[in-house]
């Protein structure tokens, strides 16, 4: 079994928009192929929470434009962009994206955590196949009525990882112990 990195658990009233709190990590950086995103936190904790309830993960605005200009950017492959397909903004031709055995070979994608974990995303997470011929970078910018909802006393949590993003991980909730224990994806396909 994949030994299992921890980060610290937290827990805010507001974070579920006043319906009896949520839990949440934080993080101090996003890198793509170890490219770290420039974000607008200015050296500050990002707060990630994590929800099956959320299909995709989901970025605040202000989040989102500078970590899908870094993935479309860091991208080597000649991908051929398809239409967008909702709630999607980049969509790629499937035939044209090499595979490995962790998905598709694209860039990864590490959420680097406040104590030295990292929350690590690889390519069969990054993207999903939306029909036969397309497959989309599967993230999606937060809806302005949740970025402004009053999370934590301010906004929104910089980002939501969604059901999509945490498939071929174990997540352990420790509420005892006040941590988050979790294995990256790769583990599931023996890497």
């Amino acid at each position: 079994m994949q030994k299992l990195s921890y980060t610290a658990l937290r827990r805010s009233p507001e974070l579920a928009g006043g319906n009896g709190g949520g839990y949440y990590i934080t993080a101090k950086s996003i890198e793509v192929n170890h490219h770290q995103v420039p974000l607008p936190n200015h050296g500050a904790p990002l707060v990630v929470q994590l929800s099956s309830m959320v299909p995709y993960t989901e970025l605040r605005p202000d989040v989102y434009g500078p970590f899908v200009k870094a993935w479309d950017e860091i991208l080597q492959w000649p991908k051929k962009v398809a239409p967008p397909v909702a709630p999607f903004e980049l969509c790629y031709e499937s035939r044209t994206i090499g595979s490995n055995r962790l998905g598709y070979a694209v860039p990864d994608i590490n959420i680097n955590l406040e104590d030295g974990a990292a929350w690590y995303i690889f390519g069969g997470n990054s993207l999903v196949q939306v029909d036969d011929a397309t497959a989309c970078f599967a993230f999606v910018e937060m809806r302005l009525e949740k970025a402004g909802a009053g999370y934590g006393g301010g906004g929104a949590p910089a980002v939501v990882i969604g059901g999509h993003q945490m498939e071929h991980n174990l997540v352990v909730f420790d509420e005892e112990k006040q941590q988050l224990g979790f294995t990256c994806s790769a583990s599931a396909f023996g890497v």
